[in-house]
């Protein structure tokens, strides 16, 4: 063997084994102090692989035993809820037991109040557990539990989920049955179609032939309004072949294409034939899900709704369904009286202005008047009739069902047409003039009553006073058959001209022609000077005696009456301060501008107020404040609808006072001063609970513009109801009723929600003895406005009688074998869990076994290797140590 130097082999295999025992035993003592076989991948890649998905399947399932362990304690909540309302189905039986036996002798009311709690208390416990309808928890719910893998296509994940089906799991009152899901509107109690009825449908057709068979009905709901249903009637119709017409119609009206037709279709409107307990034959509507509100169109369809002409001898002859304006009697004049009557048509006004003769004293006279005055032919052309009742003697004005009319009068001092003895200005004064210059000649067309006058009038500068100008205005020809009409020109003490007429008429002026603006009215063509600014008391005027004193009523832009009271001085002076400052008292008054001129002498209004009448209601004393002898009468005079107007039983409803009325409705007319400051404006606001429990709300504001009248306040209402957006709000209809005492129309609230709360703000100007807009106007109201009401709950059974206590027991029986149902679905639930929970523990068992059975460290087999690789490693080091001391013996080589 040979000796080296340069290179010691002996060490460096002595090194290299001395490296890799101190690596066995690095490894060794971290595979005992880690507890782990694989503590990185180069230990064993594939196995730490595996270990790897074995620990993340395990972390998921941990997590997922969680998940199902709050799904059981969310179950068991549902089902300790169930568990009470099932209890309280209990109560409720007893109550309706009770209430159903003739025996008892006790105020039905009083269950009937806790039944009808108690139901409530139903809703609002099953929403807390999250199973009303639309609840958080009534659907098909994934609980998230793992340790699925990918079959037949589907994914691990998919595979993991625990599928919960809660959608037949819901308790609140509408589902267990005690609140009706289907809306139903019937006719009038007692109503029979059948063939041998004097009421059948071949009597009702033949008794209105006017109709030539047709029946229309209007119906509305969430999202369609006054949608027109027409049928053509026959004698030979019976209930069932009369619905299927009636059928066809609205799947046609609903097929027709835009919003309203797809509402329409999605309320799934049917008209059904029904025999009632007492075997009467009926036609119903009935909606699985919508309120809805029908209304006659026809007085067909009046009759078939049960809603008969009352003073016909055909007892198959249906009520009118006549828009229907009347007034007081009619009465003889004390004098040549011209009368102006606005009628409003569809917001549209029409001017009658008609002359009345002292002579006129018969209802054929009257009538006549009427139908002669300027404008009649207008309003005749828009289906607006004029008559006087020869029984009654009043003075009606009729149109078709689907048109808003109302009536103001000014004028008729006596009261003879019978709507108020209202005045309005009759003076048209003009504005401050220039002083005449060049020659010029202007025309001036004054339009009296329907009837044009043309003034010509010429000018230069030799006229130096308004005098003057005034005499070449009363000078030209056709100023003698302007003044046989009753028209006046004069000057005021502003020197301004002023055309004044007779109470009652109708006056504005035109000036054409006037460059410089002598006469006052204007440049050119701009003209019109507003015909009602100023009223003038007559020749009676007096301020009697101190303490005198009187009350009036005012009118702004048709609005209902505004009291002023006053109390004299003894002088007109005074007085007629103490007038203005009564007046000014008044916001709407004084927004007008109402005006009291020195000493009595006039009563006008500001330039923006397009039309205010004025009446005495009372005086007292030797007081007389030259506006003759007040009617206290209305100040507006509105149309009231005839036809049947029914709203579905069962839905949700608005309902004040004890006879369950309408909201009252008194137009918005103030369009107020300057800017629109002081005008008439409400704001109606609307609150209701979404299906999850949230709280919905939205306003909507009423004003002179969309809101004059009922039919545009309803419209109005309703589009902002659906413009909002929110499913919940959007479910709340505004319709028209008739109030309960039948005198005027007014609006109801429906819906097919549960309950919704209906906000009516105070309007502006309104007072408490005349409220403008929405208000409550039931005997006994706490407050007309500024208040909240919540409708009725929809639908719920009323045990306050016999027969409803009966029908009662039925449905709380039913009831409960619906909870019964919706407790199984909890309780299956509860199971299913629980076994995907033993299942998951299984596997996080197993993988963690698995994992470890790959990945942990074999302690014993660990121990003897740490001592093998710890004597190893002693050895090699005792090794190296001599390989390292050989090439000392070549040193003794070289000394030797």
């Amino acid at each position: 063997m040979s000796f080296s130097i340069q290179t010691n082999v002996n060490s460096i295999v002595a090194q290299e084994n001395l490296r890799v025992n101190s690596n066995f035993q690095g490894q060794t003592i971290q595979r005992l102090t880690s507890g782990y076989r694989i503590n990185s991948s180069a230990d064993d890649a594939a196995g730490l692989s595996i270990a790897n998905k074995f620990r993340n399947d395990t972390a998921e399932l941990t997590q997922g035993v969680r998940n199902a362990n709050d799904g059981v304690s969310q179950l068991q909540i549902m089902d300790g809820g169930m568990n009470n309302i099932g209890k309280m189905l209990d109560r409720l039986k007893t109550l309706a037991t009770q209430s159903a036996s003739d025996s008892f002798t006790g105020d039905r009311s009083v269950l009937n109040k806790e039944y009808q709690t108690l139901v409530n208390e139903i809703d609002r416990q099953s929403q807390a557990i999250g199973l009303s309808t639309g609840g958080h928890f009534a659907k098909s719910l994934m609980v998230y539990v793992g340790g699925g893998t990918n079959a037949a296509g589907v994914s691990d994940t998919l595979n993991g989920m625990v599928g919960l089906d809660l959608a037949n799991s819901v308790v609140d009152s509408k589902a267990l049955g005690l609140r009706t899901s289907e809306f139903k509107a019937s006719p009038a109690v007692g109503t029979n179609l059948a063939a041998a009825s004097n009421t059948s449908l071949a009597n009702i057709v033949t008794a209105n032939n006017a109709d030539n068979g047709v029946a229309t009905f209007e119906l509305s709901g969430a999202g369609f309004f006054g949608l027109n249903i027409s049928v053509v009637t026959m004698s030979s119709d019976t209930t069932a072949t009369l619905t299927d017409k009636l059928n066809s119609a609205i799947q046609a009206a609903g097929n027709a294409g835009g919003a309203s037709a797809n509402a329409l279709r999605t309320a799934n409107i049917k008209a059904n034939a029904v025999t009632d307990s007492s075997g009467n034959q009926q036609i119903t509507f009935a909606s699985s899900g919508s309120a809805f509100q029908a209304t006659a169109g026809t007085a067909t369809a009046n009759a078939i709704m049960g809603n008969f002409d009352t003073t016909s001898t055909n007892p198959a002859k249906g009520a009118s369904v006549s828009q229907s304006v009347q007034g007081a009697a009619v009465g003889a004049g004390a004098s040549l009286n011209y009368v102006n009557l606005k009628v409003f048509v569809d917001g549209a006004e029409r001017d009658l202005n008609v002359k009345l003769a002292a002579t006129d004293d018969t209802d054929g006279e009257f009538q006549a008047a009427v139908r002669g005055a300027n404008g009649y032919a207008a309003l005749a052309n828009l289906g607006v009739t004029a008559t006087v009742d020869t029984t009654t003697h009043k003075l009606n004005f009729t149109g078709n069902s689907n048109q808003s009319i109302h009536v103001e009068a000014a004028g008729d001092t006596a009261n003879t047409l019978g709507f108020g003895a209202w005045q309005q200005g009759t003076a048209v004064t003009g504005g401050t003039a220039a002083a005449p210059g060049a020659a010029q000649t202007a025309t001036m067309t004054l339009h009296v009553d329907g009837t044009d006058y043309n003034l010509s009038v010429t000018t230069d500068a030799s006229e130096t006073t308004a005098a003057d100008v005034l005499g070449k205005v009363t000078g030209d020809a056709s100023y003698t058959a302007l003044h046989a009409a009753g028209i006046t020109a004069s000057v005021d003490g502003n020197n301004h001209i002023v055309f004044s007429g007779k109470a009652g008429q109708a006056i504005s002026v035109t000036a054409v022609g006037d460059a410089g603006n002598v006469l006052g009215y204007g440049v050119g063509s701009s003209t019109a000077t507003a015909s009602y600014g100023t009223i003038t008391p007559g020749a009676a005027l007096n301020a009697g005696s101190a303490n005198d004193k009187a009350t009036l009523a005012f009118s702004i832009n048709g609005g209902d009456k505004i009291l002023v009271s006053v109390t004299s001085t003894g002088n007109l002076g005074t007085t007629a301060t103490a007038l203005q400052a009564a007046i000014d008292a008044n916001q709407q008054l004084h927004a007008a501008g109402i005006t009291v001129g020195a000493n009595l002498a006039t009563i006008s209004a500001g330039a923006s107020t397009t039309n205010f009448r004025m009446t005495v209601e009372s005086q007292s004393g030797t007081l007389n404040l030259g506006l003759g002898t007040g009617v206290s009468s209305s100040a507006t005079y509105r149309a009231v609808d005839h036809a049947a107007m029914v709203s579905s039983a069962g839905s949700s409803q608005t309902g004040l006072g004890a006879m369950n009325d309408v909201f009252s409705f008194t137009g918005l007319t103030n369009k107020g001063g300057a800017s629109g400051a002081n005008a008439d404006q409400q704001v109606i606001s609307f609150g209701a609970a979404a299906a999850d429990g949230t709280a919905k709300s939205t306003s909507i504001t009423l004003n002179a513009t969309n809101g004059y009248d009922v039919d545009t306040a309803i419209a109005t209402i309703n589009n902002g109801l659906q413009a909002s957006g929110d499913p919940t709000l959007k479910q709340i209809v505004a319709v028209k009723e008739t109030n309960a005492s039948g005198t005027a129309e007014g609006i109801r609230f429906i819906s097919s929600l549960n309950n919704f709360s209906v906000g009516v703000g105070t309007a502006n100007n309104s007072t408490p003895e005349i409220s403008a807009g929405m208000f409550d106007g039931t005997a006994g109201a706490t407050a007309r406005q500024g208040t909240t009401v919540q409708s009725g709950n929809s639908g719920a059974a009323d045990i306050s009688t016999k027969d409803g206590a009966t029908q009662a027991v039925i449905t709380l029986g039913n009831a409960v074998k619906q909870l019964g149902v919706a407790q199984a679905a909890i309780g299956k639930g509860q199971n299913q869990l629980s076994y995907a929970i033993g299942l998951a523990q299984s596997q996080i068992s197993n993988f963690s076994a698995a994992q470890s059975q790959i990945r942990d460290a074999d302690v014993a087999a660990e121990a003897a290797n740490l001592t093998k690789a710890q004597v190893l490693q002693q050895a090699s080091m005792a090794a190296m140590a001599q390989a390292n001391s050989a090439p000392q013996a070549v040193m003794a080589l070289l000394r030797g």
